[in-house]
């Protein structure tokens, strides 16, 4: 399912507005090389939950060192974000957001993209990917972008209602056929 939104602040901010500080124990803060491990294991943990899904989702063989390679070889690229969340010095969630061009034929071509939002299944649903979500909308305010971009499993029920909650609505249903 393929998610869009607007860039505003009611769903979002209101939904941050609700929690405290004190509940907010995580520090989101620019991807660093020292950050690979935990980025492995994290998007391990995602590729094997949504497999369970569709075998769509199924990865080649050492997946998690080809996406470490594809963040470390476009993190110096302006289009390109990625994000972690820390507690306690313990990496449990990422974010991979970029720049997007559509053709010259929409008004506003320019988009932002949400490629990438793990949060480690233990620390869901305390506000990580809120998180996560709020520093990629600052990332793409800032480069003027305000349309944002998804894709959601339409098997996973906690991505799909993650993302409305937040504002996103469904305009399109990725469809496959293998042959």
């Amino acid at each position: 399912m393929f998610f869009s939104a607007a860039l505003r602040k009611t769903p979002l901010k209101l939904a941050l507005d609700s929690k405290t500080k004190e509940e907010m124990k995580a520090v989101v803060r620019k991807y660093s090389n020292e950050d690979s491990a935990s980025i492995k294991v994290l998007f391990s943990q995602f590729v094997n939950y949504h497999m369970k899904f569709d075998n769509s989702f199924v990865k080649v063989k050492e997946n998690e060192i080809l996406f470490l390679e594809y963040i470390d070889s476009s993190i110096s690229e302006d289009s390109f974000n990625c994000s972690v969340a820390e507690i306690e010095d313990k990496v449990v969630g990422y974010c991979v957001s970029k720049i997007e061009e559509k053709p010259p034929v929409y008004p506003d071509p320019t988009y932002g993209y949400i490629e990438n939002l793990c949060t480690s299944e233990e620390y869901q649903r305390q506000g990580i990917g809120l998180l996560l979500v709020q520093d990629a909308f600052a990332w793409f305010k800032t480069r003027d972008v305000s349309r944002i971009e998804c894709f959601a499993a339409i098997q996973n029920p906690k991505s799909t209602s993650f993302w409305r909650k937040l504002g996103f609505q469904s305009i399109m249903e990725q469809m496959y056929f293998q042959i």
